[in-house]
């Protein structure tokens, strides 16, 4: 312990550690080591989990808990399976099977076919413009969604900059605020004491006083927007309201001036909702040149291989039974009328 004690003379002296002293800071320093154990890692916790927020940390923390950028992915994840269901007839499709069943007279099952202890078909539509269209007019959906999402990403991202912005020039106005307060309270402290002493006339305490009531007007309204403010950010970033947190304030670059025309013209070529309109017509053209294809024959490859069984009495019904099956071929269908 240096400079705990001094004597009167001019030099100070220093005293010699006694074993009291010892003891003492050996006691200090056992109370601080119980205590940073009991309550060290909360705290340090804390202190790391209290970081100052930035607007890009800001941005990120909303992303990633926005409860309508959710919504608009799982709607994309939805599209995206349809799309997946339109295309599905024109991709390879295997179907295999068994059954047990009562027949009398020929013998047939409820599809019309032939009775099989095991079939497997093949079936993949080669031509049909009806689900064609359908399909396509899918696909477009999928990027209308997809559309949908960046713009819902946009936007979260634009309302927690502005919110973010906003809380910190509120927040700076509160310091800023705060000083003219206590430097009109100097003021005040001043003149009241002038005017005591009739140095001041009362004139100028009561103009000192309004300045104090203007200051702390001023404070009460910046505080009443402050509190929403921050609320509606801890909602955005999924935080909760009563836990406090620190802005970082950070210079943005400034953009190069630009005509108004030019704006105008970046604006109608980069609008998500005119590309979700446009690719909405687009779906439903696909799906009326596709309806209207409807006329047209659609074409399918199918194939089956069946095993068939004596059980079902095909030997009255035919001259010749054969076990193993197969038939392949291509299905052409006529469309007469389609209500």
């Amino acid at each position: 312990m240096r400079g705990a004690f001094a004597t009167r003379s001019n030099r100070p002296q220093k005293d010699p550690v006694t074993m009291s002293d010892c003891e003492t800071w050996r006691v200090r320093l056992g109370v601080l080591a119980v205590s940073v154990v009991m309550t060290g890692p909360t705290a340090f916790a804390q202190e790391i989990g209290e970081q100052p927020l930035t607007l890009k940390r800001a941005v990120a923390l909303s992303v990633a808990h926005s409860s309508e950028l959710a919504l608009a992915t799982a709607r994309h994840a939805v599209a995206e399976g349809q799309e997946a269901q339109a295309r599905a007839p024109f991709r390879p499709s295997l179907f295999t099977g068994s059954g047990a069943a009562y027949t009398n007279g020929f013998p047939l099952t409820w599809s019309s076919g032939a009775p099989s202890v095991f079939n497997l078909a093949y079936v993949q539509t080669l031509f049909n413009p009806a689900l064609r269209g359908q399909a396509r007019a899918a696909k477009e959906r999928t990027e209308v969604e997809r559309l949908g999402l960046e713009r819902s990403r946009d936007a979260v991202i634009l309302r927690t900059a502005i919110v973010f912005l906003d809380l910190v020039h509120v927040r700076h106005a509160l310091d800023v605020q705060h000083r003219a307060r206590d430097a009109a309270r100097r003021i005040q402290e001043i003149n009241g004491n002038r005017v005591s002493e009739g140095r001041e006339l009362p004139i100028e305490l009561v103009r000192a006083e309004l300045s104090v009531a203007r200051a702390e007007q001023g404070i009460i309204q910046l505080e009443g927007r402050e509190d929403p403010l921050a609320a509606e950010l801890c909602s955005l970033i999924g935080r909760r309201s009563d836990q406090p947190f620190e802005l970082v304030s950070e210079a943005l670059a400034p953009q190069p001036e630009q005509p108004t025309g030019d704006l105008v013209a970046l604006a109608l070529a980069n609008s998500v909702e005119l590309h979700q309109v446009d690719r909405e017509r687009r779906a439903r053209i696909e799906r009326l040149e596709g309806a209207r294809g409807g006329y047209w024959p659609s074409l399918d490859v199918i194939s089956e291989y069946s095993i068939l069984s004596r059980v079902n009495n095909y030997d009255e019904f035919f001259r010749k039974f054969q076990r193993h099956n197969v038939i392949a071929g291509v299905q052409a269908r006529w469309s007469i009328f389609n209500a």
